[in-house]
């Protein structure tokens, strides 16, 4: 049996789906997505993808493909392969339309598979825009939700397959704490709401008495502050000599007593003089 027959039996034992030529733009697409990821699973050579999924073709599409490989070679890559199938079963408006679909691709509700499925077969119709891995891996973190994306960005992975890979180990992680959830009892509940209870009211406590020290500790200064000034102000109270307060009356008699002193000495007799004299 020669290289080539062995390849073909090898592919065979994997039921690959047949193609028989009808006017699906969806069934098309899917034809040569299944028969793309088969070449790289069993690592068919690139040379021989063509001619080894020409032999899954059936009806119709075995009739295009054999006036096709009369007129022309038969393609040596899969890429002249699929561009030449796809030009033949799906009008290019579609094409340009499922494009964009692949652009603004999305997880949404959909599951990680789901998601991932959708991506490669959309991504048949970018390969102008996603034509190596870095840039499929690129579009397929960005269309991922964000919870399984976000974590994914950080890991440096090199091909789609392992990205993918995580991103269905994170979506299992993610539905297994979303179960624990639903799944929590009342008694669960209470007991999250007795922890954090327990912990808010030691944190409380830890607070008070820290406040505690610190009031203290400024009432003792204060305490000290007061004292202090309060025996400066001590001090300088006694320091102060009081002034006895005269009378107005008073006042006038010991001044009028001067003045009649400086009198007498300028005359005979002292002048004497009454408060009610002017």
């Amino acid at each position: 049996m020669s290289e080539a027959a062995k390849m073909v039996k090898d592919f065979m034992r994997f039921n690959p789906t047949y193609f028989t030529g009808v006017s699906d733009p969806e069934v098309a697409g899917r034809w040569l997505m299944t028969h793309r990821r088969l070449h790289q699973l069993l690592e068919v050579p690139e040379v021989d993808q063509a001619r080894i999924s020409g032999y899954c073709l059936r009806g119709q599409g075995a009739v295009w493909w054999t006036t096709y490989t009369d007129i022309h070679s038969t393609p040596s890559t899969w890429a002249e392969f699929r561009q030449v199938f796809l030009d033949e079963y799906i009008p290019t408006e579609v094409q340009l339309r499922l494009r964009e679909q692949f652009l603004g691709l999305r997880q949404g509700n959909m599951s990680v598979s789901q998601y991932m499925d959708r991506f490669r077969y959309l991504m048949m119709y970018a390969m102008d825009v996603a034509n190596s891995e870095r840039l499929q891996i690129y579009y397929f973190i960005r269309g991922l939700d964000e919870r399984i994306g976000g974590v994914i960005v950080a890991t440096g992975a090199e091909t789609l397959q392992i990205v993918y890979d995580r991103a269905l180990a994170r979506e299992t992680y993610l539905l297994q704490i979303e179960e624990q959830l639903d799944h929590r009892t009342p008694r669960d509940d209470l007991q999250l709401d007795h922890d954090f209870s327990d912990d808010r009211d030691s944190r409380d406590a830890q607070y008070d008495y820290d406040d505690g020290q610190i009031d203290w500790s400024r009432e003792d200064d204060q305490d000290q502050t007061n004292d202090q000034f309060n025996n400066d102000d001590h001090q300088v109270v006694q320091e102060i000599v009081p002034i006895p307060i005269q009378q107005p009356r008073q006042l006038y008699i010991q001044n009028q007593d001067q003045r009649d002193r400086s009198w007498g000495q300028r005359s005979e007799g002292p002048t004497v003089w009454s408060q009610g004299q002017t």
